[in-house]
């Protein structure tokens, strides 16, 4: 039997499983008829063709609904058939009726002499209860050697074997959907897909079809771009196809309220909810629900699929749908708010039972920890309430918001002032807004002038709170030391950690550690409070450079959090603080080199963002996740992760969001090194500083200037560069970070070195290394790599790209592998590998096969660069230069467009041929892992390599060297095997002449060959043939072919 996969290419354990049982049948032996079920799209005429297929005997495929002189003809002819066989059989054909037990008899005795055979019967559920009869009849009576399988969207009746069609999983759904495409699909594309198309094939495909045309899915050249469609997006064409089995089954008022109320209630809702909606018998809902079951349409309590309910939904008469939704309104309202608020819209309401059922929900959600639901809530019912109400509500949305600082707090806020102007919940919330963009004084100062009433200490800690978000940490620190009186108010505690990051910020370092490690000896603290000081300290210890410190401070506060995550009244704080812990301890594990466990931990801060609703804080945590890949070595997934976090921020107007983002890119297009990456870096590069001086975030300052440094070496502009790392230096310096002082130090030893101070170079250097603290191993390699280029210690640069390699830290292997001609294990494992997959055959058109297998997907320009890479290989050169290669193919092009093209070709030709073909190099491209039949051909003179000219005469690389040399062997070998070999050196010579038509040499080997292989007449009409095209370009050749071999004699 045949490999398990279905037609579209995925393997399906199902049916490896379902072959298993046909195994027999070439055995003849018994064996019951199958029935494959499901709903539509789900597979079954997939998966029964493929079993047809597999099964390796002859089959006939009928539908259900064929009439039976049809299904007869269909039937392959037996030799031999005599008597009444053949009588019933003639009689079938003809029309003329037969008892049902002759029919099935017929029938039966005539696929017995075809066994073993197999007899597959597409929609069975459309078939009418005769021909049901018919089918089950002949199913019983069918002898061993001969079985029936039958497709239905309903389980068959007996004697049916029934199977229900499985859908794909989620990883063969995926494997679907890349198979549609040359390139990878993102991975929140194929996730998003299969949550909808629940692993129907249909469904998935149509939906893959669906999203490209509305452009939420599409291909910029290089990658698939990604953008998620509204979450009740269903492609017409599976809506159609539902809707059409909805409508022919809704053919009453009782089986309507029955697939309605289904349609609009939880997946998960209770029998006794259902007929209560419904209303209806419980005898009349069981028939109801057998008929819909019967009709594919429900499996148990549910939709068979979860897009019927959808398309339900959507088709709900407005009528029906209002009385349905008030009865779920009343069932659930006095248990479960939350959930009853669901059909408040729907059930059309008064406003006062509205405002009611708002107010019970939105305070059972503030209950459950749920901020943004109640805040959702809340701003429902403001717009409902009048009067007094009114404001009560408000400053309840804005107590939910407190702690989130969300866009729609300034909303709320507004909206709370114009109801109430005496609300502080209301102006504090626009001032925290106001800061969080820095607009530091007018937020104060709207505190400051509040006349309502509020507490000194308030007003104080409002004052202080403000200037911390805002980045004034000095100014935060002058109001609180002109206060002492606060210092032990209970009030303070919610802030304390901000304090100590204010004291960091501002320069007083041991003053801020002493300040954190007090507060944390208070015991008036609950434990978020005792987390946020945590988190603060932790950050403190790493920008001293003691990571392991940082990482083990944070992991204990994660510790803590896990108690009172489970906590409602803590929840939406609780997972602010998670997102800072996980951030900070994927900084600390960064400096460790542990980049596998920051980047789970970089992973894990994006997906508490998103579920905080923070785009802001989505957009830092994507940076420094990028940042990680960057150290891995993944630079096409890097620059992916970066451009969605622009999306994400958008026109954010705070500084210290965006400045993160465009740092990362300005090293990732400083260490990427495509030949214009000096330029977007030190763009990159100028913008993440301007934003942080417009922010005054000062030790950040000192951690951007020294790439904004290297960018300018790279221009050769190393006087401002040691402009920026001198003042990044005195930042340094007061904040007492050796980290940053390291990073400054390596950084102006490569400026010394541009200016050709060897010398002070080194020096610079070694001081550096000596600045990292022992617990980050990462930096002091990566630093050690130019240590050792300089002083030319290629043993030790050896030892470090191998340590680094350890680390899994490939971007500085890499860079210690071009240093120190290091080969990477990749380029190692196709040096060893006997057969490398990949194999080039250039002597004839183009082709390229991986395994043997040609590949077809290749454009012009991909196999003119892999032309290029073996050319330049067999020439002796170690690589092809960025700009020879922009030359030659993107001639004419602007710079920055053919950089574009050029790093999307070889993405997309790695893609089809495997990463280790095209190797980067220190400027360039080399061919990797990949054969070549010229190679071979040099190296065993073997003529038969030769299909055809070289490069079919089709290249731009026509008139290489390599050609040149190629065609000389050729012609030798050709000459050499002219009297052991004819009819080859024939061959060649007219492959030859395809090459040079003018070729004197080529054309007298072609005449002796024909004379070898006596065959006068052929050299005769060889001879003129070619005379013609030497006519055509002046050149008289003697009348007879015999004179020509006179003149030029033997080779």
């Amino acid at each position: 039997m045949k490999a398990t996969q279905s037609p579209q290419g995925v393997p399906t354990p199902q049916a490896a499983t379902l072959l298993a049982r046909l195994e027999g049948l070439c055995r003849h032996e018994p064996m019951p008829p199958l029935g494959l079920w499901g709903e539509a799209g789900v597979g079954k005429t997939w998966l029964s063709r493929h079993l047809l297929e597999a099964a390796g005997c002859r089959s006939v495929r009928v539908a259900a609904t064929t009439r039976t002189d049809s299904l007869v003809a269909s039937i392959p002819l037996s030799p031999g058939l005599r008597g009444w066989v053949e009588k019933a059989r003639e009689k079938l054909v003809r029309g003329h009726h037969l008892e049902p037990e002759q029919a099935v008899g017929t029938l039966a005795a005539l696929l017995e002499r075809l066994a073993p055979f197999i007899v597959q019967v597409e929609d069975l559920d459309e078939a009418s209860p005769e021909r049901l009869e018919l089918w089950t009849a002949l199913a019983r009576a069918l002898s061993p050697g001969v079985i029936l399988i039958a497709t239905s969207r309903t389980p068959p009746p007996a004697p049916f074997e029934n199977h229900r069609v499985e859908p794909l999983s989620a990883e063969a759904s995926a494997a679907l959907l890349q198979r549609q495409g040359p390139h990878e699909l993102p991975e929140e594309a194929t996730t998003w897909i299969y949550t909808r198309a629940q692993g129907n094939p249909l469904f998935t495909l149509e939906y893959y079809r669906y999203l490209t045309r509305q452009g939420y899915l599409w291909s910029d050249g290089r990658l698939w771009r990604w953008r998620s469609p509204p979450a009740e997006s269903v492609p017409p064409t599976v809506e159609a196809l539902i809707a059409q089995g909805l409508v022919a089954a809704a053919d009453s008022p009782q089986v309507q309220a029955v697939l309605g109320a289904r349609a609009l209630l939880p997946a998960d809702a209770s029998q006794s909810l259902w007929i209560r909606v419904a209303q209806v018998s419980p005898a009349e809902f069981e028939e109801v629900r057998a008929r819909l079951e019967r009709a594919g349409i429900l499996l148990g309590q549910r939709f068979i699929h979860p897009l019927f309910g959808e398309v339900a939904r959507s088709q709900l008469d407005p009528s029906l749908h209002r009385v349905l939704a008030r009865r779920a309104l009343e069932a659930l309202e006095t248990g479960d708010s939350l959930e009853a608020v669901r059909y408040l819209e729907a059930a059309q309401l008064d406003p006062e039972q509205a405002l009611k059922l708002l107010e019970r929900a939105s305070e059972a959600a503030l209950a459950q920890g749920k901020g943004l639901e109640a805040l959702a809530l809340l701003t429902r019912a403001v717009t409902l309430a009048q009067g007094p109400a009114r404001a009560r509500l408000a400053r309840m949305a804005l107590k939910s918001l407190r702690g989130m600082d969300r866009p729609e707090s300034v909303h709320m806020a507004q909206k709370a002032l114009e109801i109430d102007p005496d609300c502080f919940e209301a102006v504090y919330a626009l001032a925290r807004s106001l800061a969080l963009q820095e607009h530091t004084e007018e937020a104060v100062a709207k505190i400051e002038a509040f006349s309502g009433m509020v507490t000194a200490e308030e007003r104080l800690l409002a004052h202080i709170h403000v200037r911390i978000i805002g980045g004034d940490g000095e100014g935060a620190l002058a109001v609180w030391n002109a206060h002492p009186e606060i210092h032990a108010s209970p009030l303070i505690r919610p802030i304390l950690h901000a304090l100590g990051a204010g004291l960091a910020k501002a320069g007083r370092q041991a003053e801020a550690k002493r300040f954190l490690l007090q507060a944390l000896e208070r015991t008036d603290l609950n434990k978020v409070q005792r987390i946020g000081l945590m988190q603060t300290y932790a950050n403190r210890l790493g920008q001293e450079g003691d990571y392991k410190g940082a990482d083990d401070c944070c992991t204990q506060a994660l510790q803590i959090l896990a108690e009172v995550e489970p906590d409602p009244a803590w929840a939406v704080l609780s997972r602010r603080w998670k997102w800072s812990l996980l951030f900070s301890r994927g900084s600390a594990r960064m400096g460790l080199g542990q980049l596998q466990e920051a980047l789970e931990d970089y992973r894990a801060a994006m997906d508490v963002a998103t579920e905080l609703g923070n785009g802001q804080q989505f957009a830092q945590a994507q940076a420094v996740y990028a940042e990680c890949l960057l150290e891995l070595g993944y630079y096409e997934q890097a620059e992916e992760a970066l451009l969605e976090s622009l999306r994400v921020l958008g026109r954010a107007e705070s500084s210290r969001s965006i400045y993160p983002t465009e740092y990362v890119m300005a090293r990732l297009y400083l260490e990427w090194p495509p030949p214009a990456r000096t330029a977007l870096a030190l763009r990159h590069a100028r913008v993440a500083v301007d934003h942080l001086r417009k922010a005054n975030i000062r030790p950040e300052l000192a951690r951007v200037l020294p790439v904004l440094a290297r960018a300018r070496i790279a221009v050769d502009d190393v006087e401002s560069a040691l402009e920026h790392l001198a003042e990044a230096e005195s930042i340094a310096l007061r904040i007492s970070s050796p980290v940053l002082q390291a990073q400054i130090q390596w950084v102006r030893g490569l400026a010394l070195e541009q200016l050709g101070r060897r010398e002070e170079a080194v020096a610079s250097l070694q001081q550096a290394v000596s600045l990292v603290p022992g617990c980050a191993p990462l930096l002091t390699e990566r630093i050690g790599l130019d240590h050792d280029r300089l002083t030319g210690n290629w043993e030790a640069g050896r030892s470090r790209t191998q340590r680094l390699e350890s680390l899994g830290a490939k971007h500085a292997a890499a860079v210690g592998s071009r240093c120190f001609w290091q080969e990477t294990s990749a380029q190692a494992a196709g040096k060893e590998a006997v057969q490398p997959p990949v194999s080039l055959a250039v002597l004839g058109t183009l082709e390229v096969r991986v395994a043997g297998t040609r590949v077809t997907e290749l454009g012009q320009m991909a196999r003119e660069l892999l032309t290029l890479l073996l050319e330049a290989r067999m020439q002796g050169l170690g690589e092809v230069p960025d700009l020879e290669l922009l030359d030659a193919l993107y001639s004419g092009w602007e710079e920055r467009k053919a950089l574009g093209a050029l790093r999307s070709l070889i993405y997309r030709t790695r893609s089809l041929l495997g990463a280790a073909v095209i190797l980067r190099t220190g400027g360039g491209y080399a061919l990797g892992a990949a054969t070549s039949d010229a190679e071979e051909f040099l190296r065993s003179k073997d003529t038969r390599l030769w299909r055809g000219p070289y490069l079919g005469q089709t290249g731009k690389n026509a008139g290489s060297l390599i050609e040149d040399r190629l065609y000389m062997v050729l012609r030798e070998r050709a000459w050499g095997l002219l009297e052991s070999d004819p009819e080859e050196a024939l061959r060649l010579s007219y492959l030859l002449l395809e090459a040079d038509p003018y070729a004197g040499d080529a054309l007298s080997l072609g005449l002796r060959a024909l004379l070898l292989l006596d065959n006068p007449g052929a050299a005769e009409r060889f001879y003129r043939r070619h005379c013609r095209r030497f006519t055509e370009v002046g050149e008289q050749l003697p009348l007879r072919w015999q004179e020509f071999l006179d003149r030029n004699g033997v080779h």
